[in-house]
């Protein structure tokens, strides 16, 4: 049973499957060629295709990058991280090939237009530019940034003093959640125990408990009342002073 089971595994290993390579020239005078390779995988149909494109055209129709593509008829291109943007098995994709990656990757890839040179060939797709992230305080130790990620900002280690002076600073840490909005974000809070994680003292827990019922009262969860109503009553009424100019 072992054995015939690892002899199936060296006879897909092993499997000669045929890739088609194109050849496509759109400058001086415009062709299209057409060749195949029987081999074990993509990767190896790049690097034999290529041989046979130098081979047989000496490098006068420019980069390979600009006219050479290999289809991937066994999709074994698929987007998956540690993507690989020079890996050749990732590279010389043919424009189905390249639209079905993009749309994978979930709007981290796009299609490269940069120049490419021998030695330096162009890639089929790469990384979009990442947007700089900045966050905004939408609530008492709740952050939001404008990719629509919100953070949970918690204590890590507390202050320390000894006769007045520090001898630990206050470490701090912004836990990212999963929630998309406010609400759903307090029930995270809530739901994992974050609002006691890493306190210390009771006072600090008692400060954080309150904040809580805050960022609950502004996201129209679950009101303010009694106790904690009059002490945030001040800053509601700032609040709404502000909303109204």
């Amino acid at each position: 049973m072992i054995q015939s089971e690892q002899k199936r595994k060296d006879d897909l290993m092993n499997e000669q499957r045929t890739y088609k390579i194109t050849i496509t020239v759109t400058e001086e005078q415009p062709f299209t060629e057409e060749h195949s390779i029987q081999t074990v995988n993509r990767k190896t149909a790049v690097r034999k295709g290529l041989q046979w494109f130098w081979d047989k055209f000496q490098g006068k129709h420019g980069p390979a990058s600009d006219v050479f593509t290999v289809g991937d008829p066994y999709t074994e291109v698929t987007f998956r991280e540690p993507w690989n943007c020079n890996d050749k098995g990732n590279n010389y994709l043919d424009e189905a090939t390249a639209a079905r990656v993009i749309v994978e990757s979930g709007g981290i890839l796009e299609l490269d237009d940069k120049k490419g040179s021998r030695h330096h060939p162009r890639r089929s797709l790469r990384r979009k530019k990442r947007r700089r992230e900045y966050r905004i305080t939408v609530a008492p130790n709740i952050q939001e940034s404008n990719t629509c990620t919100f953070y949970y900002r918690v204590v890590v280690t507390p202050q320390k003093s000894e006769g007045g002076t520090i001898v630990d600073k206050r470490k701090m840490a912004d836990i990212k959640l999963e929630a998309k909005t406010l609400a759903g974000a307090i029930a995270e809070i809530r739901e994992k125990g974050l609002k006691n994680r890493s306190e210390k003292n009771m006072a600090r827990k008692k400060v954080k408990a309150r904040s809580l019922k805050l960022v609950a009262h502004l996201a129209g969860v679950k009101p303010l009342a009694g106790d904690d109503l009059t002490f945030f009553a001040p800053a509601l009424k700032k609040r709404s002073e502000r909303s109204s100019i």
